[in-house]
């Protein structure tokens, strides 16, 4: 019969539980959870790869393992503590913004779990269930009619989308009272007009045509791999099957992997961050350009035609984009924002395309409704609450089949009362006059 372990040996197994789970910690957040490998994790603890076998069976389950036991509990810390802050006038009393200056490891690493849980078996078993709780205990229903709940997840995916932007060095400190005094403009909003029924519009084929055949071939086939299986797992070979093509023909084009990738980040993103506002808005038919002259008040009819754009062709694709027919686009911006995360050549890349990206909102904003540039900036905080609303549906389920006008109408108000110059207080004369 064997004997039952001794109080020290118990004591040394638990140390040794404790410097795996802390050694992988700092292993993902380096590396990320693609390329978190038990041999590594055994190394870098120094002790035996038996030692981390004999606890997890794979490397997925050392991930489920560091998300149950370092993860989840600052996770929900920092939900909690996000929703507070995004729906109350309290501004003396401001933790979320602390966590978002100095992210902590274990978030910054949650950041990186939470976008490769959907395509992970092992830890969308826990990582969807524990979110969910989480939801729940926040007082959110699955009741897709219950506006409070649909307030408070686009709270959560504000703060969600702020933790996700600064793990890649792309989030500042300075837009963070502008993000608050927006989400508290939304949050206080309760009586809204009533729509008809609208159905949310499928995302666009930002398929990359640049008139370079064989490079075009490449990145769109690689948008197709990561979609499924993320950047790290989107090996040369892959593509190049993707692509109908021989892996001779890719390296004829690229020096190697990297080159690849970056030229898939600098062309797919500029179609689907810039060129979709244009298709959005218009399709096909020319841009307008409308004069800048000074705005003559909220029944402007440039502000009437922003604010009816976006609770129509903006609030459709929003939606659609959160729905079943989002489901590729989604995975797509979420693997690339977690390459940026890990890999410095593909995050400046993604800087870049966020700066230009600015500069392009800006102008479509002048050439469509003649607005100021206060737009431009704008759509770096309108992104991130929508890559964070993404993140968060794809993590809990809760978002799809909701109605987003509420909430793209607010959005637009507050946008206009910004660009009067006006008070964005919800009791404000020009509301009371809608």
């Amino acid at each position: 019969m064997k004997a039952a372990p001794t109080p020290r040996r118990r004591a040394d197994a638990t140390r040794n539980d404790e410097r795996l789970l802390d050694t992988g910690l700092e292993l993902l957040r380096e590396k990320g959870p693609d390329r978190l490998a038990a041999l590594d994790l055994a190394r870098r603890a120094g002790l035996t790869t038996g030692a981390v076998y004999a606890r997890y069976e794979n490397n997925e389950e050392i991930l489920v393992g560091l998300w149950q036991n370092r993860l989840v509990g600052p996770l929900r810390e920092f939900l909690t503590q996000s929703l507070q802050v995004l729906t109350s006038d309290d501004s003396d009393n401001d933790p979320v913004l602390a966590a978002l200056h100095e992210p902590s490891i274990a978030l910054l690493a949650a950041v990186s779990v939470l976008i490769v849980a959907p395509r992970i078996t092992e830890l969308s078993e826990v990582v969807i269930p524990d979110m969910r709780e989480i939801l729940f205990d926040l007082g959110i229903s699955e009741n897709p009619e219950d506006l409070s709940s649909s307030h408070k997840l686009v709270a959560l995916g504000t703060g969600l989308g702020c933790l996700y932007f600064a793990a890649a060095d792309m989030f500042s400190s300075a837009e963070w009272p502008e993000i608050r005094s927006m989400l508290g403009y939304i949050a206080r909003r309760t009586t809204f007009d009533q729509w008809p029924a609208i159905t949310p519009r499928a995302p666009f084929d930002f398929a990359v045509d640049t008139g370079q055949e064989v490079r075009d071939a490449f990145v769109n086939a690689a948008a197709r791999v990561i979609t499924r299986s993320g950047i790290e797992r989107a090996t040369t070979q892959r593509v190049a099957r993707a692509a109908g093509l021989p892996p001779s023909a890719l390296f004829a084009e690229y020096q190697n992997r990297q080159a690849l990738f970056s030229d898939v980040v600098e062309k797919l993103l500029r179609v689907m961050y810039q060129e979709h506002r244009f298709r959005i808005l218009f399709d096909d038919h020319p841009v307008p350009d409308v004069p800048m002259t000074p705005l003559q008040g909220w029944d402007d009819p440039r502000l009437q035609s922003y604010r009816t754009a976006m609770h129509t062709s903006v609030a459709e694709s929003a939606m659609g984009l959160l729905g079943d027919v989002g489901h590729s686009q989604r995975r797509i911006r979420l693997e690339f924002q977690l390459a940026a995360i890990h890999n410095e050549e593909i995050r400046a890349a993604l800087q870049r395309i966020d700066e230009s990206t600015i500069l392009t909102a800006t102008e479509i904003m002048r050439r469509t409704f003649g607005f100021p540039s206060i737009f431009g900036p704008g759509s770096r905080k309108t992104r991130t609450i929508a890559q964070g609303a993404m993140l968060l549906e794809d993590v809990s389920h809760m978002l799809a089949g909701r109605d987003l006008r509420p909430f793209v109408s607010a959005f637009a108000d507050y946008s206009c009362l910004q660009a009067l110059g006006l008070s964005t207080e919800p009791s404000s004369a020009v509301l009371n006059h809608q």
